[in-house]
């Protein structure tokens, strides 16, 4: 799971941490494009995806 949603999900039980979620939700929005792209592209591999996976064997 990964620190923005951990963070929402505090946000929503927790109006103390609400502030804190789109804050950082902001943070992560302003890096440069580039750096996202890949980091979108290392998450959502299909590799990746399998990798994670327990082999059915």
């Amino acid at each position: 799971m990964t620190r923005m949603t951990r963070e929402t999900r505090r946000a929503a039980c927790e109006p103390r941490f609400a502030a804190l979620a789109i804050r950082g939700a902001r943070r992560r929005a302003s890096r440069p494009r580039v750096e996202q792209r890949a980091s979108d592209a290392r998450r959502y591999s299909t590799a990746h995806h399998f990798a994670k996976r327990k082999p059915l064997a």
